[in-house]
């Protein structure tokens, strides 16, 4: 029997449906992003934390009070913690998370999921010039001007897609008949309830040292940081943005351990770290100003005291931390003491928090910088191992001026 040229398009169109009909099918039965089965199915503890796909998908699809937002460092703040008084609160926080991804995760949980209160976990990092959107961010409901079909194209045959779905099936726990699991709104929360310290590879003390290198020799961390006036006005859109919603939005610096700010001073950076804080500080001020209302609230939970000095196991030691799992990271254990201080304890007077909106802000700063005199005279080991490792990288400066792209960008609308 000859084939005509209609019979062949035929054919070929019949078989092209097939092909995107199988893998329409893979994506929706593996659904690697929860978009079309629901985020509720996936394993909490296998999430894809550096995915603005599925932090997306997490906010669109979970009900919430209380919203977390930050980097990875906001993996501490536990949803499930006592000191959110039983509202339901969904961590929605970005490994490695721009500041414009982070302010567009706040509109867009204002315009879907309506929070009535936010907290808005911010670092240093992410005020780098180099700091910018990246990952999946652009194929996600958060880009700007992202049609929903074309959303739903890529999710559904895209080649990003078919990768993760194809690594979902191929997993022996896979079936597509799976019950769904419990709802979990923290990245680390275990089914059973309770809280998840994350197990690493190597021992404490490498980790620690691991992170210190690459923090002292990579572009936008400590090597060649230079501060940028625009991320300064990305986070004033995203405070603009949850305040114009009348969300209750809550600012916080989380603590990091004594020998990460000791290798951002020994790069150079103190003198501009310095004037970050003060810079939050007046954004949220005049903010909060222009609404009407109190200040926005910004904790400092940065210094070198207290937890955040806590002894380092030596290269030998197997032996956990409590309060940090690097220097850049505390564990939940921590995160939980940070809850306590902003929601229940909020007028206490200690050296373990500051509201730089607030304070008198240079006596906040120099008693920090008190404190990291008794810190050295205390830990001259681990000070003298942070400037050979800086030295190493040459990037040993000390006390330099304010390392900025252009004038400071608080005072600027």
């Amino acid at each position: 029997m000859k084939c005509t040229p209609q019979t062949y398009l035929k054919i070929l169109a019949i078989g092209a449906v097939f092909v995107l009909g199988g893998l329409v099918a893979l994506n929706v039965a593996a659904d690697p992003y929860g978009a079309y089965r629901g985020v509720a199915r996936l394993d909490p503890n296998s999430l894809q934390l550096n995915s603005r796909v599925l932090a997306a998908e997490r906010v669109l699809q979970t009900p919430c009070d209380t919203l977390v937002v930050g980097t990875s460092r906001a993996e501490a703040i536990y949803a499930g913690s006592p000191h959110f008084d039983g509202r339901p609160t969904l961590n929605a926080c970005i490994r490695g998370a721009s500041l414009e991804e982070q302010g567009r995760l706040v509109e867009y949980a204002c315009e879907t999921n309506q929070p009535k209160r936010i907290l808005f976990c911010t670092d240093f990092f992410q005020y780098a010039v180099s700091h910018k959107p990246a990952g999946d961010y652009h194929a996600s409901r958060l880009a700007p001007g992202l049609a929903t079909f074309d959303y739903h194209c890529d999710k559904l045959v895209g080649h990003g897609a078919l990768k993760q779905s194809w690594k979902i099936v191929r997993s022996p726990s896979f079936s597509v008949f799976a019950a769904a699991a419990p709802r979990a709104l923290h990245p680390y929360e275990p089914l059973s309830g309770g809280a998840v310290i994350p197990v690493f590879a190597g021992t404490r003390r490498g980790y620690f040292e691991g992170d210190l290198n690459t923090y002292l020799s990579v572009k936008g961390y400590y090597g060649r940081y230079i501060y940028s006036p625009e991320r300064v006005k990305e986070f004033r859109s995203a405070v603009r943005a949850a305040l114009a919603n009348d969300v209750e939005l809550i600012v916080a610096i989380l603590p990091v351990h004594a020998v990460e700010l000791e290798s951002l001073r020994a790069a150079g950076l103190w003198n501009t770290f310095e004037r970050w804080k003060q810079d939050l500080a007046v954004v949220c001020r005049e903010e909060g100003a222009a609404k009407s209302s109190a200040a926005v609230p910004v904790w400092d939970f940065t210094g070198y005291s207290l937890q955040r000095g806590e002894a380092i196991p030596t290269v030998e030691s197997a032996a956990n931390m409590q309060y940090f799992i690097n220097g850049s990271h505390c564990t939940v254990a921590l995160g939980e003491l940070v809850l306590q201080r902003i929601f229940h304890e909020p007028h206490s007077d200690d050296t373990f928090a500051g509201r730089l909106d607030r304070v008198d802000l240079a006596r906040h700063l120099a008693a920090i910088r008190e404190d990291r005199e008794q810190w050295v005279r205390s830990n001259r080991a681990e000070f003298e191992n942070v400037r050979q490792i800086a030295k190493a990288h040459q990037n040993l400066v000390d006390d330099a001026p304010v390392l900025v792209a252009a004038e400071s960008a608080a005072a600027r609308r």
